[in-house]
């Protein structure tokens, strides 16, 4: 049973010519023809050199934008409180047009923790339902002769089962979206859990997490109980750091945002997003890249996003942005963390040492979120061996085995 649903898997990919060849199994491929897109390719080069020399045009105006609020910062975000514009603009704490280096080194002696997530999302296609949640807890000891903690939990969980737990009305289903909401809430469960259990006195410890620390994303689920049934979970968790006085902060590589550009815009006149912008395809990162030397932070930013009222006043959340050094070149990284660990400037001199140290660790992203990604990453073959593992107990118990739906067997075993 095994070796006959593996083997439907193995897609060694061929070259013919100008031709990729993917094949899918013994008796069908998939052809992707590169000779009839030729002339697209072309097209999308002359379209990205044009698009280019426009953002270097916006990016100058950015730069020279941002300098002219070097004094004048204060009285523009003095401005924003009473006459809010339509999109999100960034509120600095100090002058947003000046980098700062480190200022101090990472203690000799420190601990450092992450946790990660992956899933097997329930499939609509299968009955019965089912998905699985894996979480990583990694705690790292530098400067002693600790071993680390590397370790994963996987939970199975059962659809039914799980919506008594998280929805009042248990005729709904629990959808991708729901599951990812879940898996962060227990990544940061378990980024407190490994920060109490690998405390030790006397010793600077950080909790390090990927990803955002802002459940912007719930307002997607359209579910208005639910959201405020996670946001208060999430919030609790992440009081708990405070109560259990735990620095916690995220990572989030390559990042979109687009606060500080919308703040470049407010002091151009631009009042909303209705408006044709000058300064559009900038992101933060990109303007910051060229603002910040290597290993330098800007300023602390004081996020506009609106889910935040529901954050007690001391865990809302800050950013900054680091311009981390990596062996294939720079990335502004943004930095996230509670307003009380941004407004202790011992305790963010120390996050941005150890961040620093960790991407160096990393050659341009933290190590211990590696660490962390790859104890807890669900690759397809085991995905697939899950569901063989799945029919088999199911046999064992006398049931049938899982029930796929005839489209999801036509896209695991193609006919032509």
């Amino acid at each position: 049973m095994l070796r006959k649903r593996w083997s439907s898997f193995h897609r060694p990919i061929l070259c013919q010519g100008s031709r990729i060849v993917l094949s899918l199994s013994t008796n069908a491929t998939a052809v992707l023809d590169f000779t009839s897109i030729q002339q697209q390719f072309q097209e999308f080069g002359r379209y990205q050199a044009a698009e280019h020399r426009l953002l270097e045009d916006r990016l100058a105006l950015a730069l020279e934008t941002l300098q002219e609020l070097d004094e004048t910062w204060q009285d523009l975000v003095g401005q924003i409180e009473p006459d809010v514009p339509a999109f999100r603009v960034g509120r600095p704490m100090s002058s947003p047009a000046r980098g700062q280096g480190a200022n101090v080194d990472r203690p000799a002696e420190t601990t450092v923790v992450a946790t990660d997530g992956s899933q097997i999302y329930p499939d609509r296609h299968l009955d019965p339902p089912c998905y699985l949640v894996n979480v990583s807890q990694i705690a790292l000891q530098y400067g002693t002769l600790e071993e680390p903690v590397m370790r994963a939990t996987p939970q199975l969980r059962f659809r039914q089962k799980d919506i008594e737990t998280v929805l009042a009305d248990t005729t709904e289903s629990i959808t991708a979206n729901i599951v990812s909401a879940l898996r962060d809430q227990e990544e940061l469960d378990a980024l407190l859990s490994i920060a109490c259990s690998a405390r030790r006195p006397g010793r600077f410890l950080l909790a390090l997490g990927d990803g955002t620390l802002i459940r912007w994303m719930l307002s997607g689920l359209n579910k208005p109980k639910l959201e405020e049934l996670l946001i208060q979970r999430y919030t609790e968790t992440l009081s708990g750091f405070r109560e259990q006085d735990v620095p916690v902060a995220s990572y989030v590589s390559r990042p979109a945002s687009r606060d500080l550009v919308n703040l470049l815009r407010f002091a151009l006149g631009e009042q909303s997003n209705r408006s044709a912008s000058r300064l559009s395809g900038l992101t933060d990162a990109l303007v910051y890249a060229h603002v910040l030397k290597p290993g330098d932070r800007s300023a602390v930013f004081e996020s506009p996003i609106g889910v935040l009222d529901q954050y007690a006043p001391e865990d809302q959340i800050c950013y900054t942005y680091i311009r981390v050094p990596g062996w294939v070149g720079d990335e502004v990284a943004r930095i996230e963390m509670p307003r009380w660990v941004a407004e202790d400037d011992i305790l963010l001199d120390l996050l941005h040492a150890v961040v620093l140290d960790q991407a160096e660790k990393g050659r341009g992203y933290p190590s211990i979120l590696s660490e962390a990604h790859e104890h807890a990453i669900i690759r397809r073959p085991e995905s697939e061996l899950f569901y063989v593992l799945l029919d088999e107990c199911l046999v064992n118990h006398g049931l049938q085995p899982v029930s796929s739906s005839y489209k999801r067997l036509s896209k695991m075993r193609p006919l032509v």
